[in-house]
């Protein structure tokens, strides 16, 4: 038995020392380096006019529970991809202003001179009336349901001036002078 473990010993150090001198190198570990961005689903939001001029206005022609000079604008949402998992995608309304007679009106409070006007903001595909409901500071959109994502779609919207109701619209409480609004619609989920 003796024997039998000295020539596995002389054996395997035969065999270590012949690929030693053969020239076989232990193999060596090379690295892989993997990146990926993960972007949730988006959608390429555009207004069809960067700037709405609505004109100059009379004072005389600003009266309660009206919407004077109002014009049309489309949001146009587009090549949306992807959605976020549990979650609604939509277009959030922002912007500063006031509330007129229960309404909410845009205004910018450091660029406007006119007092006791804003400008309202309905969803609407024939021209707005002060009767309709205004966008406000905070709104949705919503552009699809939960887990699905958005089609194509233009939505219509126009801005018109006004002073609220009968009793607001009074020289007391309206002056003339420049109104001015920033809107800002953006893709969120929610």
């Amino acid at each position: 038995m003796d024997l039998n473990i000295r020539c596995r010993k002389w054996a395997t150090g035969t065999i270590m020392v012949a690929l030693l001198s053969c020239g076989i190198v232990p193999a060596q570990a090379i690295t892989l380096n993997y990146s990926a961005q993960i972007n949730q689903g988006t959608c390429q939001i555009s207004l069809d006019q960067t700037t709405l001029s609505l004109g100059t206005v009379m004072l005389s022609s600003l009266r309660g529970n009206t919407l004077v000079a109002a014009r049309p604008f489309t949001l146009q949402v587009r090549a949306c991809g992807d959605f976020l998992s549990g979650q609604t995608p939509a277009i959030k309304i922002t912007g500063q202003g006031m509330t007129l007679s229960g309404k909410w009106v845009f205004r910018s409070s450091v660029d406007s001179v006119a007092q006791g006007v804003g400008i309202m903001v309905a969803q609407s595909n024939t021209p707005a009336l002060y009767s309709q409901t205004a966008i406000a500071d905070g709104d949705y959109i919503n552009l699809a349901s939960v887990d699905l994502i958005p089609t194509d779609a233009d939505f219509q919207f126009f801005a018109g001036i006004t002073c609220g109701s009968s009793s607001d619209c009074t020289s007391a409480n309206v002056q003339p002078g420049r109104i001015t609004a920033r809107i800002v619609f953006d893709f969120v989920y929610r």
